[in-house]
């Protein structure tokens, strides 16, 4: 049915266009968001967010210290225990040197006896042996280690101690119960470069 001057939709075109819905690109209609804004977005899974964090976590780098500082705070629950630290200060010091690690090994064993093992280390044999290396350098724990600041040839020195040299009579019995062979072995090359670069925390501890 039509009236003069209006024009109806037909049947097809009425049920194709929903009642009171514009269609897209007609005046009034708005592309919907997709979400319900009242919810808000989404958040991405951050994972665990209560982890431990160690001590130094909370502590600004200007006021670590390079060791941690004990004061007088001891434990009470246990006994006292005495601990043996094998060190030697150094107040002067070339950093940018090798120090060579040598195991000190003496032959008939002496039993690890430290007067024994002194008069050995200083006697004049022992100090002319290792002239040629700096003798008045090294340093020696009295026991089984040496440190050097140079490499002896081939990474090994050999020589003989007799301590009754000089105190033999020319009548008396041949003796070789206080004559040693010293027998000094190249084992480990310290980087005392990297010693200093962990006392200035420029480089993580290692045992390189």
């Amino acid at each position: 049915m039509s009236q003069q001057g209006i024009s109806l939709p037909s049947a097809a075109e009425a049920s194709a266009q929903p009642e009171g819905r514009p269609e897209p690109g007609e005046t009034g209609w708005v592309e919907g968001l997709g979400v319900d804004p009242a919810r808000g977005t989404a958040q991405q899974d951050k994972g665990n967010t209560r982890m431990e964090l160690p001590p130094d976590a909370y502590i600004l780098d200007d006021q670590k210290d390079k060791f941690a500082l004990r004061g007088n705070k001891y434990n009470t629950e246990r006994n006292k225990a005495i601990v043996e630290v094998n060190q030697y200060r150094m107040t002067k010091f070339d950093f940018s040197k090798d120090i060579h690690q040598y195991d000190v090994i003496v032959s008939p064993d002496t039993g690890v006896k430290s007067a024994l093992m002194k008069k050995i280390w200083q006697h004049e044999s022992t100090k002319q042996a290792l002239q040629r290396f700096m003798y008045h350098k090294w340093i020696f724990d009295g026991r089984k280690l040496a440190w050097a600041p140079c490499l002896v040839d081939e990474g090994e020195i050999r020589f003989t101690v007799d301590l009754d040299e000089g105190k033999k009579s020319p009548d008396g019995p041949s003796r070789n119960t206080n004559q040693f062979l010293i027998v000094l072995r190249a084992t480990t090359q310290v980087q005392i470069s990297a010693i200093r670069g962990y006392l200035d925390r420029k480089v993580q501890f290692n045992t390189s």
